[in-house]
């Protein structure tokens, strides 16, 4: 459903303005480099997330991703 589509996207555009554009494009990049011609893993990505970052981001996923 289109519904799963636009919260998905919403989640990035949260993501992206919590961790900034330098931390958001760099973790998509290793993501891709990394992960490349193999099984992809939600968490895997949200871990590259916070290690880009330098900081936890369980708070923010467990606010966007499993309430509401």
């Amino acid at each position: 459903s289109s519904v799963v589509y636009m919260k998905a996207a919403l989640f990035f555009y949260k993501l992206r303005h919590e961790i900034g554009d330098e931390s958001f494009f760099a973790a998509l990049r290793y993501y891709y480099q990394d992960r490349q011609f193999q099984i992809a893993m939600a968490q895997d990505l949200l871990d590259i997330f916070e290690a880009t970052s330098g900081r936890s981001l369980q708070e923010f996923y467990q606010q966007e991703l499993f309430t509401k």
